[in-house]
C-alpha cells in the first residue's frame, strides 16, 4: 500500500472498518483455524466461545491500535499542514516586498555603487558598495575599505547620511521667505560642525540636490596626533520643505585621499532621490 492509500485509509471512515474488520476476521481464522486456539468472551450477558470469541477480542484490539495510529497520524498531518502554511504565508511576504520595491522610484546606480531606499526618512541614494555601513543610528555611513594606506595615514575616511526633523512652523517661514533665511536654517548644522572639530579654511557654496536648494561648506582641521597633517571635511545640507527634515550627507576624509573620496561622494550626491 502507497502513501497516500494509507492516508487514505487513516482518513476515510469506511475504508478504516474495513481493513480493522477483514484484518481481525484474519487473525481470528488463522488463530483458531489453522492453529486451533479457543477462548471465552463474555460481556453484559452475552457469552461467545471459539472463533467467535477470538475475532471478538482481535477486532477489539485491532480497533484500539488503530485509533492510536490514526491519531498519530492526523497530528503529523497537522504538523504538516501548519508547516507547509506557514512557508507558504513567508514566501507571500517576500512576494509582497519585492512588490513593494518595485513602486520606488529608480535611483541612479553608477558601477561599484549600491542603492540604499528609506520610505520612512523619504530619501533614496546610491553609496560606494565596498564602503562599510556602520553600526551607528544613521540613515547610512560608510567607511573607507580598511587597507593598508588607511592605517599609515591614522585615519579612516567616512561618508554619513543624517537628518534632523525640523518644526513645521519653523520650516514653513523658511521655506516661503527669503533665500538669505533658508540658507541660515542650511548653514546651523555645517557651523556646529566647524564649531565641533574647531575647522579653518572655511567655504560656502549655494548648489542644488535632488532639485533642491542646497548648502556646500568644506573646511579643514589638524588631524588628531598627527598635528602636521590635515584632515577635510564636505558637507552638503539640504531642506525637505514637503516632509520638514533637513537632510546632511557628510565626507569626512584625510588630505592625502581627499581628491578620490570627493569623486566618490559627488558620484554619490548625484543620485539621491527624495521620495515625498
Amino acid at each position: 500500500m502507497g502513501k497516500q492509500e494509507r492516508e487514505a485509509a487513516l482518513t476515510n471512515p469506511a475504508l478504516a472498518f474495513i481493513i480493522v474488520f477483514g484484518s481481525s476476521l484474519v487473525a481470528s481464522a488463522v488463530l483458531y483455524g489453522a492453529l486451533k486456539s479457543s477462548g471465552i468472551f463474555a460481556r453484559k450477558g452475552v457469552e461467545l466461545g471459539g472463533a467467535a470469541a477470538g475475532f471478538v477480542v482481535i477486532l477489539y484490539l485491532a480497533n484500539r491500535v488503530f485509533k492510536g495510529l490514526q491519531k498519530e497520524h492526523l497530528a503529523a498531518f497537522v504538523n504538516r499542514e501548519l508547516t507547509s502554511q506557514r512557508e507558504r504565508i513567508s514566501e507571500l511576504q517576500h512576494l509582497v516586498a519585492r512588490l513593494r520595491s518595485g513602486e520606488l522610484p529608480a535611483v541612479q546606480c553608477p558601477d561599484g555603487f549600491e542603492v540604499l531606499v528609506s520610505r520612512d526618512l523619504g530619501v533614496g541614494f546610491a553609496h560606494p558598495k565596498e564602503w562599510e555601513q556602520s553600526p551607528e543610528r544613521f540613515v547610512g555611513i560608510f567607511m573607507r575599505p580598511l587597507d593598508q594606506g588607511v592605517l599609515e595615514r591614522g585615519f579612516r575616511g567616512n561618508i554619513s547620511v543624517t537628518v534632523t526633523p525640523v518644526p513645521s512652523s519653523e520650516g514653513s517661514a523658511q521655506s516661503s521667505e527669503s533665500d538669505e533665511l533658508l540658507d541660515e536654517l542650511l548653514k546651523t548644522p555645517i557651523e556646529a560642525a566647524i564649531k565641533a572639530w574647531s575647522g579653518e579654511n572655511v567655504r560656502w557654496k549655494s548648489t542644488y540636490l535632488a532639485n533642491r536648494k542646497a548648502l556646500e561648506g568644506i573646511f579643514d582641521y589638524p588631524r588628531k596626533e598627527r598635528e602636521d597633517k590635515r584632515n577635510v571635511v564636505e558637507c552638503v545640507v539640504v531642506f525637505d520643505n514637503i516632509a520638514h527634515r533637513l537632510f546632511i550627507f557628510a565626507l569626512y576624509e584625510c588630505e592625502e585621499a581627499a581628491e578620490p573620496s570627493r569623486e566618490l561622494f559627488r558620484r554619490m550626491l548625484s543620485t539621491v532621490t527624495f521620495l515625498s
